[in-house]
């Protein structure tokens, strides 16, 4: 009994180790994989410290038009992006749900 349970033990370690061995194995290629394809070029990516997030109605006013084009070209001075989202002005109550 205690030799079978002692097969039993060395097995599920070696199971557990080979496991183990082809998971970092995974891992690795899969870094490889990131490197030569979506990190290859981290110049694309503007880095930035802020997010700013402008919840704006759609309108054609000039006021609004002007804050959002102010915003977007000063943010970069500050090392922020900006998200502009957008509400029908005929409900302004959907400013809050609306994610355009």
């Amino acid at each position: 009994m205690k030799k079978a349970a002692l097969a039993l033990i060395y097995l599920l370690g070696l199971v557990f180790l080979g496991a183990t061995i082809v998971n970092a194995g995974l891992v690795g290629r899969g870094r490889e994989a990131l490197a030569r394809g979506l990190l290859r070029d981290r110049s694309a990516v503007p880095l930035s410290r802020y997010q700013l997030v402008a919840v704006l109605p759609e309108t054609e006013d000039s006021f609004f038009q002007g804050l959002a084009a102010g915003i977007k070209s000063e943010a970069p001075s500050i090392g922020a992006v900006v998200q502009v989202f957008k509400y029908p002005v005929s409900s302004p109550a959907d400013a809050e749900r609306t994610s355009t």
